[in-house]
């Protein structure tokens, strides 16, 4: 019994060794391997393309650091700062520059539009309304920001 075991076993290994997948059933996983894999790739670099260009990271830093500036502000209150690297990354991505920066009161978010393919919105907390301008070629590009009643 045990003699005819191992022989049937050997036999059952020795038939999957010689089993051969059909030159249709290979080519059909490879491609769907490629297509897959060259999806990814796509992905991943246009994900590179945003950030080597900066507009996802300045982006993100200017939202955050003028909402920040809204939320700490008065009414009546009236700020500038200097966004010559936000102007200039939005100019070599096509951006114009009225949409650079928005607000939407509505929902209490500013947006930030550094590049054609997405926008950075952060939502303010404080009960005002903040009017941007965008002042270029003052001793910079510079932002006003001020802060009114809702």
């Amino acid at each position: 019994m045990n003699l005819e075991c191992q022989r049937l076993t050997e036999e059952f290994i020795l038939e999957l060794l010689n089993k051969k997948g059909s030159v249709g059933e290979i080519i059909k996983d490879n491609v769907v391997y490629l297509i897959i894999t060259a999806l990814v790739v796509l992905m991943i670099g246009s994900y590179l393309y945003v950030q080597n260009n900066g507009a996802g990271i300045w982006g993100s830093f200017y939202a955050q650091e003028i909402v920040s500036i809204v939320n700490q502000a008065q009414v009546g209150d009236s700020i500038t700062i200097d966004v010559g690297r936000a102007t200039r990354i939005a100019k070599r991505n096509g951006v114009p520059f009225e949409s650079i920066f928005s607000v939407i009161p509505a929902s209490n978010e500013l947006c930030i539009s550094l590049s054609t393919s997405g926008k950075n919105c952060l939502s303010y907390f404080n009960n005002v309304v903040p009017e941007v301008k965008l002042d270029l070629g003052v001793p910079g590009n510079l932002l006003t920001i001020n802060v009114r009643t809702r």
